[in-house]
């Protein structure tokens, strides 16, 4: 059986986070380990995930920005496979299980993303649109893929604040 490593980096996400983690547990081809990296938040984030041991494990390094926390999240990983959530997203319940069933009809595959749905709190829903139906997925949160591949590429850009996983993904092609 592959192993994946559910990976959730976070600042400040207290009020999402709880709801994130969740979306892990629930998943009908559950992780074999959710490991949260949290990089120097300032709000009730760490308590979030404490409450969660001993199903999840916390990771605080040194502040190192996104893309930081990302390659710390891959290098404290077990498993074969590294799914990324966002604390601000969720994952549909059988994310992971479809995703494993295309890694064993393409042995092959590095990579898969899958389709993302936006959404929004009423707040959020009235200063951006919100656009419906499943899009194309090229977020951090539908990415899973091998370790090695993360390896090949480099690992996440240290140095870019948005789009870490863009620019990622054109090292990786």
């Amino acid at each position: 059986m592959t192993r994946v490593s559910a990976l959730i980096c976070v600042r400040d996400g207290e009020a999402h986070l709880a709801e994130a983690i969740e979306s892990v547990l629930g998943q009908t081809a559950p992780p074999a380990e959710v490991i949260v990296v949290e990089d120097s938040s300032t709000d009730g984030t760490v308590d979030v995930a404490r409450s969660y041991a001993p199903r999840v494990r916390l990771v605080q390094p040194e502040p190192r920005g996104l893309g930081g926390a990302r390659n710390v999240a891959v290098e404290a990983a077990t498993g074969e496979l590294i799914a990324f959530l966002d604390s601000d997203d969720l994952w549909e319940p059988r994310k992971l299980e479809l995703q494993l069933e295309a890694f064993a009809r393409d042995p092959a595959l590095d990579f898969v993303f899958t389709r993302a749905r936006e959404f929004a709190s009423p707040t959020d829903a009235e200063r951006f649109d919100v656009r419906p139906g499943p899009l194309p997925g090229g977020l951090a949160s539908t990415l899973c893929a091998r370790r090695e591949a993360i390896a090949r590429a480099g690992g996440f850009d240290v140095d870019v604040s948005v789009a870490d996983v863009l620019s990622w993904l054109a090292r990786a092609l």
